[in-house]
Protein backbone atom coordinates (compact mmCIF):
# COMPACT_ATOMS: atom_id res chain seq x y z
CA UNK A 1 0.00 0.00 0.00
CA UNK A 2 1.53 3.09 -1.20
CA UNK A 3 1.97 5.87 1.64
CA UNK A 4 2.70 9.55 2.52
CA UNK A 5 5.33 9.43 5.25
CA UNK A 6 6.40 12.88 7.13
CA UNK A 7 6.24 15.05 10.78
CA UNK A 8 2.57 13.81 11.30
CA UNK A 9 3.44 9.69 10.90
CA UNK A 10 2.36 7.50 8.06
CA UNK A 11 -0.75 8.12 6.07
CA UNK A 12 -2.15 5.69 3.68
CA UNK A 13 -3.01 6.76 0.23
CA UNK A 14 -6.18 5.31 -1.50
CA UNK A 15 -5.74 3.48 -4.67
CA UNK A 16 -8.64 2.08 -5.37
CA UNK A 17 -9.44 -1.03 -6.92
CA UNK A 18 -6.90 -3.04 -8.46
CA UNK A 19 -7.24 -4.27 -12.23
CA UNK A 20 -7.38 -7.73 -13.03
CA UNK A 21 -6.89 -9.35 -9.62
CA UNK A 22 -6.70 -12.71 -10.81
CA UNK A 23 -3.49 -12.29 -12.83
CA UNK A 24 -1.61 -10.29 -10.31
CA UNK A 25 -2.64 -12.45 -7.63
CA UNK A 26 -1.12 -15.74 -9.73
CA UNK A 27 2.14 -13.44 -10.44
CA UNK A 28 2.35 -12.18 -6.80
CA UNK A 29 1.60 -15.66 -4.93
CA UNK A 30 5.00 -17.05 -5.24
CA UNK A 31 6.97 -14.17 -3.88
CA UNK A 32 4.14 -14.11 -1.10
CA UNK A 33 5.01 -17.82 0.02
CA UNK A 34 8.96 -17.28 -0.35
CA UNK A 35 8.41 -14.45 2.45
CA UNK A 36 6.30 -15.56 4.62
CA UNK A 37 8.52 -19.02 4.75
CA UNK A 38 11.34 -17.03 5.05
CA UNK A 39 9.25 -15.21 8.32
CA UNK A 40 8.83 -18.28 9.37
CA UNK A 41 12.16 -19.56 9.37
CA UNK A 42 13.01 -16.74 11.06
CA UNK A 43 10.77 -17.12 13.59
CA UNK A 44 11.81 -20.80 14.48
CA UNK A 45 15.26 -19.79 13.93
CA UNK A 46 15.51 -22.35 11.31
CA UNK A 47 18.30 -21.47 9.17
CA UNK A 48 17.07 -24.74 6.89
CA UNK A 49 13.63 -22.71 6.03
CA UNK A 50 15.05 -19.73 4.93
CA UNK A 51 17.45 -21.27 2.92
CA UNK A 52 15.04 -23.29 1.19
CA UNK A 53 12.92 -19.65 1.05
CA UNK A 54 15.81 -18.18 -0.65
CA UNK A 55 15.85 -21.31 -3.19
CA UNK A 56 12.36 -21.25 -4.07
CA UNK A 57 11.92 -17.61 -4.35
CA UNK A 58 11.45 -16.88 -8.62
CA UNK A 59 13.80 -14.15 -8.74
CA UNK A 60 16.79 -15.85 -7.10
CA UNK A 61 16.71 -18.88 -9.30
CA UNK A 62 17.28 -16.62 -12.18
CA UNK A 63 20.21 -15.87 -11.84
CA UNK A 64 22.41 -18.44 -9.04
CA UNK A 65 22.37 -22.33 -9.10
CA UNK A 66 20.96 -24.08 -6.16
CA UNK A 67 24.80 -24.48 -5.04
CA UNK A 68 25.55 -20.60 -5.41
CA UNK A 69 22.07 -19.65 -3.47
CA UNK A 70 23.96 -22.15 -0.30
CA UNK A 71 26.91 -20.60 -0.64
CA UNK A 72 25.27 -16.89 -0.42
CA UNK A 73 22.79 -17.83 2.60
CA UNK A 74 26.14 -19.73 4.21
CA UNK A 75 27.98 -15.83 3.55
CA UNK A 76 25.03 -14.47 4.97
CA UNK A 77 24.60 -16.09 8.17
CA UNK A 78 28.31 -15.95 8.71
CA UNK A 79 28.13 -11.96 8.41
CA UNK A 80 25.45 -11.95 10.77
CA UNK A 81 26.64 -14.41 13.52
CA UNK A 82 27.08 -11.36 15.96
CA UNK A 83 23.10 -11.24 16.06
CA UNK A 84 22.01 -14.96 15.65
CA UNK A 85 24.39 -16.02 18.38
CA UNK A 86 21.27 -18.36 20.31
CA UNK A 87 21.03 -20.00 16.68
CA UNK A 88 21.38 -23.53 16.18
CA UNK A 89 24.34 -24.31 13.93
CA UNK A 90 24.72 -24.07 9.86
CA UNK A 91 22.93 -26.00 8.04
CA UNK A 92 25.46 -28.88 6.67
Amino acid sequence: MPCHVDANGITPCRVGALPLPLPLAAAMTPHVLCHEMAVEGFLRKDRRLILQAIQADPMTGMVLTLPKIKEMVDELFDENKEYLRDWPPQVP
